[in-house]
């Protein structure tokens, strides 16, 4: 059996336990932004720190391999990241995963369903795993998979990202993200949302406090 018929075999799970996943982008501070940036706009990292010390070189190396982005390219023609979530307020049912996603930030916010058309994904982080390959939200491929036998015989049973041996689901996301396309947004800190929660509902976008574990 080839690898193309392998993954269209045990990947019919994994399809549904896709489209039942929220898109979602954490940030760090407490200020909501209008629009959402990359780390090639911010210059930094997860925690903080400096685009270089998180592979920046590595990022666009991959950009450019799995997206065809030359390297010279606008940093608005490149995908903000975020993740895919299997609990409605940002945080995994993986405690592992949490542990990722706390580190990015204080802030949780739940897209609309829609901006998932214009998202990718990878099982884990694009980089750190290096072979995975970007496919769409709504027509994945096996090879967004950690490829091996095990994993994808998994992902046709996967009902969270415990079971795939994952700590998350990276998120492309293309196309821009601003605040129109926030659903929710998910507080740590209480005193943000009594501070922000009012404006954000003002505009139709819900709030709430996201538990950290």
């Amino acid at each position: 059996m080839n690898n193309k018929h392998r993954g269209r075999t045990y990947l019919h799970a994994f399809i549904l336990f896709l489209h039942g996943l929220a898109c979602f982008l954490t940030i760090r501070g407490s200020t909501v932004p209008i629009s959402f940036k990359s780390s090639f706009e911010t210059g930094t990292g997860e925690g903080g720190g400096s685009a270089d010390s998180f592979g920046f070189q590595a990022r666009v190396r991959y950009e450019k391999r799995a997206f065809s982005i030359a390297p010279d390219s606008s940093v608005v023609d490149r995908p903000v990241y975020g993740y895919l979530s299997d609990g409605t307020k940002g945080s995994n049912k993986s405690r592992r995963g949490n542990g990722v996603l706390n580190g990015y930030g204080d802030i949780s916010f739940r897209l609309k369903k829609d901006v998932k058309r214009r998202a990718t994904f990878t099982v884990d982080d694009s980089i750190i795993q290096g072979g995975v390959l970007p496919s769409p939200v709504d027509n994945p491929s096996y090879r967004s998979l950690v490829y091996d036998d095990r994993r994808v015989k998994l992902a046709n049973k996967v009902k969270n990202t415990d079971e795939l041996g994952s700590a998350y689901v990276e998120a492309q996301i293309h196309g821009g993200v601003s605040l129109s396309d926030v659903d929710a947004v998910f507080f740590r800190a209480s005193i943000d949302l009594e501070k922000y929660g009012p404006r954000l509902e003002s505009l139709g976008i819900k709030t709430g406090l996201r538990r950290v574990d």
